[in-house]
């Protein structure tokens, strides 16, 4: 493409067919192992009722978000329900470890959490969002609804990507 007067593109040649861009190595995420949810565990219920007011309009969001996280539900509702499934925590092989423990002021997670979205004609499919929470008053709120996990930093693992 090229630019010509006033910022209108232009095709500069005809189409052409080009090979593929050769194929890297897919980066490593910074987590350790899923763990099926607990819904027992305070993580797993902030984490439940975030989604299911995130994604089915099921209650508020507010509650459970930590101060000067601005986040709106998905609208309309795509999800008659949703399910947290599974966990993951960056940098710790077991996500409940630091539940036996009442979380500090400012503590920081960051998860990858697994959730089943049940649509309204009852068909589940999988979901995956990376979540950091932020420890406030003894209790885990979201700090950030991230798009992108965390990955790996090869300088550390020693993994080339």
């Amino acid at each position: 493409m090229k630019e010509v007067d006033r910022g209108v593109l232009v095709a500069a040649t005809l189409p052409a067919e080009v090979s593929a861009p050769p194929v890297g190595e897919a980066a490593g995420l910074a987590y350790g192992p899923m763990h099926e949810a607990r819904s027992s565990a305070p993580v797993v219920q902030t984490l439940q009722a975030v989604f299911s007011a995130y994604r089915a309009g099921s209650g508020e969001l507010e509650p459970y978000l930590s101060p000067g996280t601005a986040i709106s539900p998905v609208s309309p509702a795509p999800s008659a329900a949703t399910a947290v499934q599974r966990l993951a925590e960056a940098g710790r092989r077991d996500p409940y470890a630091a539940e036996s423990a009442k979380p500090r002021d400012g503590q920081r997670r960051r998860l990858l959490v697994e959730v089943e979205a049940v649509g309204p004609s009852g068909a589940g499919w999988p979901l995956a969002y990376a979540v950091e929470l932020r420890a406030r008053d003894g209790r885990w709120e979201v700090a950030a609804l991230g798009a992108a996990p965390v990955l790996e930093d090869p300088q550390v693992t020693g993994r080339k990507n």
